[in-house]
Parts: structure tokens; sequence; C-alpha cells
């Protein structure tokens, strides 16, 4: 068996910060028993996107929770 979530994304090549965006329909995780299944349907079924710029100043603005990755440091030579 296999699962994954498929992306719609609109991209205005004349409004690349404000006129496209994407939404993923079966939500921010393929899996069905996942917390994330389906967590953004309702938005996909009526044609909504989740706008996100490309302009750093203003994508940094919208930001609510942020992960930074980091190499692990190793003992030894």
């Amino acid at each position: 068996s296999s699962y994954g979530p498929s992306m719609r994304q609109v991209v205005d090549l004349g409004d690349p910060d404000g006129g496209g965006g994407f939404i993923i329909g079966t939500g921010e995780s393929g899996i069905p028993f996942s917390h994330h299944y389906r967590d953004q349907f309702r938005r996909w079924l009526h044609g909504d996107l989740w706008r996100v710029p490309l302009d750093s100043a203003a994508a940094d603005a919208r930001i609510v929770q942020r992960l930074t990755l980091e190499p692990q440091k190793q003992d030894g030579p």
C-alpha cells in the first residue's frame, strides 16, 4: 500500500508575492491516521490557497514557529 499528499499550486508570474499559492487536499500529512490528515481539506474544497510570499521580509513577517536543524557534534577524530 502507498499513500501521500498531492499538492495544488497556482503561480501568478505577474504577482509572485500575492497572486498564487498552494494547497494540499489531503492535508499536511498523507497518512490517514495522522493528526494532520485532511487538515486542509475544507480550504481545498472551497478553492482557497495558502499564500507564501517569495520576498524574504514578507515571508519572515508571517513566521509563527521556526525549526532549526543543526548537525550533531561528534567527539573524537
